[in-house]
């Protein structure tokens, strides 16, 4: 019988937020990080990773559904993606 603190313990194991299946499937896992987050450098290396990436649209979703504020997902900028969501436009 586990513990009241064991307990507490899975409880919020259980919680916490699971990492979708679908990223361990993307290529920008083999890639520099620094290409993810560019500061005002274009973010032309971490968008030709994403053009041969097989979970391309699985990622974008993600990243507009959870409006995710920072670095290139799914090909996008965080601007473009700020536009897609204004324009109304769904991965």
């Amino acid at each position: 019988m586990a513990s009241s603190v064991e307990s507490r313990m899975a409880a919020i194991l259980e919680s916490l937020p699971r990492v979708p299946e679908w990223m361990a499937l993307g290529r920008c896992g083999a890639a520099d990080p620094d290409s993810w987050f560019p500061e005002k450098n274009s973010a032309a290396a971490a968008k030709a990773v994403c053009r041969n990436c097989e979970v391309v649209e699985q990622c974008l979703s993600y990243a507009l559904d959870n409006n995710e504020p920072h670095g290139v997902w799914g090909g996008k900028s965080v601007r473009e993606r700020a536009r897609m969501r204004r324009d109304g436009r769904a991965a």
